[in-house]
């Protein structure tokens, strides 16, 4: 796994400049978003982050920001992990999401969606570690969603 730490930070390090592009960059509008929007949006941008908080906090010392899982780590599948395998991401990608489309900007909404292929890309490769670390793993990615929770019928 040593080998593939300056991949996994490289990866961050996109991430981060998509993250700065889709809250910072500068383009033309695309739509004008009505009055309501912006408070809407930013609730709905708090309780993600909030959420991807608390993701963080149950990971405890096995949290990183690479996808290369920490030597010492050890896997969740309770709590929020539970109801998602990557509950980080979900939260950043809607908090994000919030934020580049109330903005309207185009240059903003592009540099979400790159985030996006950028986490399911990186939610790939990490799993793929994840199972050799965790033979247990394939058993947890059959029963929980990567990113969204199921919607369950009622009968």
């Amino acid at each position: 796994m040593e080998t593939r730490a300056p991949i996994g930070w490289s990866v961050v390090g996109v991430q981060g400049l998509l993250i700065v592009g889709a809250v910072a960059l500068p383009g033309p509008q695309v739509w004008i978003t009505p009055t309501w929007a912006p408070l809407v949006t930013t609730t709905v941008a708090v309780l993600a982050l909030v959420a991807a908080g608390a993701a963080v906090v149950g990971l405890g010392p096995s949290a990183t920001a690479s996808p290369v899982p920490r030597q010492s780590g050890v896997l969740r599948t309770e709590g929020i992990y539970g109801v998602v395998r990557h509950p980080i991401y979900t939260g950043v990608i809607v908090a994000i999401g919030a934020w580049a489309l109330t903005s309207g900007a185009s240059f903003r909404i592009l540099c979400w969606l790159l985030l996006i292929s950028l986490f399911v890309l990186k939610s790939i490769w990490e799993e793929r570690m994840l199972v050799e670390r965790f033979p247990d793993y394939v058993e947890y990615q059959r029963s929980t969603p990567a990113f969204f929770p199921r919607l369950r019928r009622s009968r």
